[in-house]
């Protein structure tokens, strides 16, 4: 698959970068590397069109500058991208993130990945934030669901944890090609990869559900969420900034879950609930 990369220009950078990586997922970019003055953005070439253009031209506003330029990469380029761009990462001093053509590094947890064209490679501050929070929590013997999974870095994690089987979906293709080839490097054998959303999980239940996505898709879900979580389970939400928490407190209040931890980055936020 070719992809168009953006590479866009925004002053001041914080925190309207941030504003935008998340107006530009919801027009179908996947993957994202902070440069100097912004970031590039990179979007499938068969979702790319004039609306989106004009949609990108709809974000700017008085308070912000944005420029940017955009150009087809091939396939075959962006891994040289990625080695270019992609440093490890070490989260709350137990677990490492790395790629292939990283060195070994010594902590309690250490997952390899190969990022691809897939968002998700913990360097982003909601998906840090979910993986924070999860080295706080018993996950042995655990049935996990992971919901817009990406990489499928925190079903990796998950397994490490202790976790007994992880159910992976993400709505499209490549991410589920990226779970079955990131399980492999980290010689993971209980995660299941599907393509679809959470209703493939309807007739399930799990201790534990992630769900790092955007606030619209929570919002939206969040009910299914509720439905496949047994009593007493885990509710890890992120992929929203922190004035999005009382429109999505509203709606799992009223579910009965019940706010147990909340972590803050850069304004996002990621939200544990027990049912």
């Amino acid at each position: 698959m070719d992809y168009i990369e953006f590479d866009f220009t925004v002053s001041p950078l914080e925190p309207h970068a941030e504003i935008l990586t998340t107006n530009l997922a919801e027009l179908g970019f996947d993957s994202f590397v902070d440069t100097e003055k912004g970031f590039l953005a990179y979007i499938p070439q068969n979702v790319f069109t004039k609306d989106v253009i004009k949609s990108i031209g709809e974000f700017y506003n008085s308070e912000v500058s944005v420029t940017y330029t955009y150009r087809a990469i091939q396939q075959q380029n962006w891994n040289k991208i990625w080695e270019d761009n992609f440093k490890p990462i070490v989260v709350a001093d137990k677990c490492a993130v790395r790629a292939t053509f990283h060195e070994p590094m010594k902590f309690p947890y250490e997952i390899i990945i190969d990022p691809k064209m897939a968002f998700g490679t913990g360097h982003h501050e909601t998906t840090s934030m979910v993986m924070e929070t999860m080295l706080g929590f018993d996950f042995n013997n655990k049935l996990v669901a992971d919901i817009g999974a990406g990489t499928g870095i925190l079903s990796i994690l998950a397994s490490k944890l202790g976790a007994t089987s992880i159910a992976a979906v993400d709505i499209d293709e490549w991410p589920y090609e990226s779970i079955l080839e990131n399980s492999f490097l980290n010689q993971i054998e209980n995660i299941t990869a599907y393509k679809g959303t959470v209703d493939l999980f309807k007739n399930l239940q799990f201790d534990i559900v992630l769900a790092n996505i955007n606030k619209n898709v929570i919002l939206q879900d969040v009910q299914k969420y509720y439905e496949i979580l047994n009593k007493g389970g885990l509710l890890i939400l992120s992929g929203f900034y922190e004035a999005d928490c009382p429109d999505i407190l509203a709606q799992t209040t009223k579910l009965n879950l019940k706010e147990i931890k909340r972590l803050v980055k850069n304004n996002w936020t990621c939200l544990t609930l027990q049912f």
